[in-house]
C-alpha cells in the first residue's frame, strides 16, 4: 500500500466539514505559526523541506496562519506529500498523528486514486470503459438487463451508474436508507448489484456511497489486494 500512496500528491485536509481555502487578507508580516520541516521518525517516510521540491513556503505559512488563528475552521490536520516526500506535517485542535479521524466520504477520492494507480499497474487491459460486469465475473446474474451491462466503470467512477439508490429521503442512519441496509447484509456487493436501473448509465447524476463499495472490489480485482 505504501508503494501506491508514495504515488499521489495530495493536498489532504482532515475536516469536520467544507472550508474555504482562500487567504482572508493577511499582510506580509511574520507569521507565529509558520512551516518547519517534518522530522524523520521511523514511520518509513522519508521527509524534506518545501523548498526542496519546488513548493512555496510563503503559501503553506499563509494556509497554516490562517488555520492556527482560527480563520479556517475545524482542520485538524494538513499534510503534504510531493516527489514522495513528506514536506508539510501539521496537527491542530489538539489532534496529533497518532489520532484516527472519520474521514468519511472524503474516502470517495481516495478510492477513485486508488483505482486509477490499480488500473495503470494492471496487466489486464482494463481501462474506464471497460464494462463494470467484467470486474464481477462471479455476479454476473446480476448484469442479466441490456441497461445493466451497459454500466462501464467509468459511470461508476462518476457516479452516473443509473441505478436506483437515494439517500436523501430517508438520511443515513435511517432504516429505509440504502446505505444503512448496504452496512446490514452479509454481501454489500450482491445487496447493490440488486438495484434497479433508474436511468440510463451516462444520463444522471446520482450521489450513491454503494458505488465507491464496488470500486473497491474493483481494486481487489485488479490488484490482488484488498483496499485496506
Amino acid at each position: 500500500m505504501k508503494k501506491l500512496i508514495g504515488k499521489i500528491i495530495l493536498f489532504i485536509f482532515i475536516t469536520g466539514g467544507c472550508v474555504s481555502c482562500s487567504h482572508t487578507g493577511i499582510g506580509p508580516e511574520s507569521y507565529d505559526f509558520a512551516y518547519t520541516k517534518p522530522p524523520e521518525t521511523d514511520d518509513g517516510w522519508r521527509t524534506a523541506s518545501i523548498s526542496d521540491v519546488g513548493l512555496d513556503s510563503s503559501q503553506i505559512d499563509r494556509l497554516l496562519y490562517d488555520i492556527h488563528k482560527g480563520e479556517l475552521k475545524n482542520i485538524y490536520a494538513v499534510m503534504v506529500i510531493k516527489d514522495g516526500m513528506l514536506v508539510v506535517d501539521k496537527y491542530f485542535n489538539g489532534a496529533n498523528r497518532t489520532n484516527i479521524g472519520l474521514i468519511a466520504s472524503t474516502t470517495k477520492s481516495l478510492v477513485s486514486l486508488l483505482v486509477g494507480i490499480a488500473l495503470d499497474e494492471s496487466t489486464s487491459n482494463k481501462s474506464v470503459k471497460t464494462p463494470l460486469r467484467d470486474f464481477f465475473p462471479a455476479y454476473s446474474d446480476r448484469f442479466h438487463s441490456q441497461e445493466k451491462s451497459a454500466i462501464t466503470l467509468y459511470h461508476v467512477l462518476t457516479m452516473t451508474a443509473g441505478l436506483d439508490w437515494d439517500e436523501n429521503t430517508f438520511p443515513h442512519p435511517h432504516e429505509r436508507n440504502p446505505n444503512t441496509q448496504m452496512y446490514e447484509v452479509d454481501d454489500p456487493v450482491r445487496f447493490i448489484l440488486n438495484t434497479n436501473i433508474h436511468s440510463p448509465p451516462g444520463k444522471r447524476w446520482n450521489y450513491n456511497s454503494g458505488l465507491s463499495v464496488l470500486l473497491g472490489e474493483v481494486v481487489h480485482n485488479l490488484s490482488g489486494e484488498y483496499i485496506d
